[in-house]
């Protein structure tokens, strides 16, 4: 049988799990895309401190949007099931890369760049992700990166920092004061950050021992190894930015994520980094990189040479040189033609030099320019122009978002600048709000990027109290992704008061007093003082309008020996919405569930409980949450 949750999620297949969670690959019934769904192990459910703390990370982690972090979409409860609704990217983890590649430089800084930029975004917000690793960072299709377990993660630091199930796949990456249980700051995530930046130029982790608490040691006491140990050719400025990174003490790492990327920026700009165009694939074109030998290590691009070889002829050639000059003799021809010689080979070099510099052309800035005139600019300058759409709430259409290489690189003449250009934003299909609560109607503009409007509130006998009764724009119009939308609620003017404990003549004057009257007056058993009320129907802060009728519930006082306590609820919202109503009497022999279905607001539903003379207590739950409880 497939599994559906809350109607609209269908799933399809598991994709990954974790030490607290697994991972599916999901379908949006309502949106019509994939979706992966991350689902939280039944052993941490029943943990509510645990539950609140997931909900409230997995909510702030919702807040984020930046190219290269995963999207949270939803937060779902099914029962006693918590799920997190995300981004579903189609690629592999970074780690998978790591395990036959290692990256160039260039590629490794330009990598790095990004996720430093995502960890500002996230930082921006007071969230810390705690677990940055490369099985934590996925890298799409076209090799964009992107950080996952937003919400989780912190849920995880907030715990005790032993070294449980829990964490023990991250101690390769942990930061110091992690792993000695000190507090966790923004400085945390920067020196995991290095740890991968680390792993990515060599291939391997600084630190790697037998257990789990040998390597966390390490992480603590031993000092970082230099890149010069596992690698050639070190680019100037890396190894500074790596010791600051990875720092022991907080203090002397970078303060924020925002300086870490001034610094990348300014040793990327370096042209004697890498290759001077970036990397096949760091553009964000398809690659398909060749396969290793198992057990090897090869960089994305690598040239090899054979250094025996060329060590040999130059053996040779110095021979050659020394018994040249050691059996030379000077005359005046042999002057000339050496000073001749001297002369061309020097103004050979010049004219390759400044013909070479000549070349090396300056990258304009276009951002915020619109895409015709930036593209006529870079026309007139020689070069060569990709054009790419992106949809965008803020930027004007047809106005340069972003552009590939930045702003003042250097490129050869004809070589090609990418432009990322704004059509707007992206556009969606009003649903129906008509019918719907207020609360299910701000939570459906949600799902689809609306955002609501100017709110109203006016009566109208057609539909139910609460109820959404008008909408602009209208169903099934097309609008913007973030537009606004003006609803009108179904309201009245007068809020009724809270009336349970009151008498039955105290409620009647009451609810007269306000333009309202009273409705149907039910009398049932309970051990509520005899002639008070025990509930009513609108519940008490409701807006109701003139002459509304108001039903109340008296009680006639219990009769255990006969049909012994009455219990009553009335389940919420309008009578459009359904809930799972689920009610639990606790005895002391035990738990047992005496009412369970799916009922319409508005409902009223009376139980009857006798705990034969001794103490029950009634819980009650709607859609998974406890809502209630009372003691007979």
């Amino acid at each position: 049988m497939e599994e559906i949750i809350k109607k609209r999620y269908k799933i399809l297949r598991p994709i990954g799990s974790g030490g607290m969670s697994e991972v599916f690959l999901a379908h949006d019934e309502v949106l019509d895309r994939d979706v992966a769904v991350k689902r939280l192990r039944d052993q941490f459910t029943g943990d509510k401190e645990l539950l609140n703390q997931f909900k409230r990370e997995a909510k702030s982690a919702a807040q984020l949007v930046h190219p290269n972090i995963i999207g949270i979409y939803d937060v779902v409860e099914d029962g006693n099931d918590q799920y997190i609704v995300m981004e579903y990217v189609e690629g592999m983890t970074l780690k998978d890369i790591l395990k036959n590649y290692r990256i160039e430089p260039k590629a490794a800084l330009q990598i790095t760049r990004q996720l430093a930029g995502a960890l500002q975004q996230a930082h921006s917000r007071n969230i810390i992700h705690c677990d940055i690793k490369p099985q934590n960072i996925l890298m799409s299709e076209n090799m964009i990166p992107k950080i996952a377990d937003f919400g989780i993660a912190k849920m995880v630091s907030g715990q005790t920092m032993v070294f449980t199930g829990n964490v023990m796949g991250s101690v390769h990456y942990i930061s110091p004061e992690q792993a000695g249980g000190e507090q966790v700051t923004f400085a945390s995530d920067i020196y995991s950050l290095g740890i991968v930046l680390y792993e990515m130029l060599t291939g391997q982790v600084p630190f790697s021992g037998e257990t789990p608490v040998s390597v966390a040691m390490m992480q603590v006491e031993k000092a970082m190894p230099k890149l010069s140990e596992s690698m050639e050719d070190v680019p100037q400025g890396v190894q500074s930015i790596l010791d600051k990174m990875t720092a022991k003490k907080p203090e002397n790492r970078y303060p924020s994520a925002e300086q870490l990327c001034e610094d990348l920026d300014s040793v990327l700009r370096d042209e004697n980094i890498g290759t001077d165009e970036l990397p096949e694939g760091m553009d964000g074109s398809t690659i398909i990189m060749e396969p290793v030998k198992p057990g090897g290590k090869r960089k994305i691009i690598a040239l090899s040479v054979d250094k025996e070889a060329m060590a040999e002829r130059a053996k040779d050639w110095q021979d050659s040189l020394r018994y040249w000059v050691k059996n030379f003799h000077w005359t005046f021809n042999r002057a000339v033609i050496a000073l001749t010689l001297a002369v061309c080979f020097v103004s050979v070099c010049a004219s390759f030099y400044f013909r070479l510099d000549n070349a090396m052309l300056v990258v304009p800035q276009l951002v915020n320019m619109q895409v015709e005139k930036a593209q006529t600019r870079l026309k007139h300058q020689d070069f060569l122009v990709e054009l790419q759409q992106e949809t965008s709430l803020t930027v004007p259409a047809g106005t340069v978002i972003r552009q590939m290489p930045e702003a003042g690189a250097k490129r050869r003449k004809g070589s090609t600048v990418k432009l990322f250009f704004s059509v707007g934003a992206e556009q969606r299909t009003m649903p129906d709000l008509i019918g719907m609560s207020l609360i299910k109607g701000q939570q459906t503009l949600d799902e689809i990027g609306m955002k609501l409007g100017k709110v109203e509130r006016r009566y109208n006998n057609g539909y139910k109290i609460g109820a959404i009764i008008e909408q602009d724009p209208r169903a099934g119009e097309k609008t913007n992704e973030g537009a606004l939308v003006d609803i009108v609620v179904n309201e009245g003017t007068k809020k009724l008061p809270e009336l349970i404990g009151k008498t039955l003549s105290e409620a009647e004057t009451m609810v007269r007093q306000l333009g309202l009257r009273v409705g149907e007056i039910r009398r049932v058993n309970s051990p509520d003082r005899k002639g008070t009320v025990t509930a009513t129907f609108p519940e008490a802060g409701t807006m109701l309008p003139n002459y509304y009728p108001v039903q109340l519930t008296i009680s006639d006082g219990a009769d255990k020996s006969v049909v012994g306590a009455v219990f009553e609820y009335v389940v919420p919202g309008p009578a459009t919405e359904k809930h799972r109503i689920q009610i639990y009497e606790i005895t002391g022999k035990g738990r047992n569930l005496i009412y369970n279905s799916v009922d319409n607001g508005g409902k009223y539903i009376s139980q009857t409980v006798d705990g034969g003379g001794k103490r029950v207590t009634v819980v009650v739950y709607c859609d998974g949450k406890q809502v209630r409880e009372d003691s007979f």
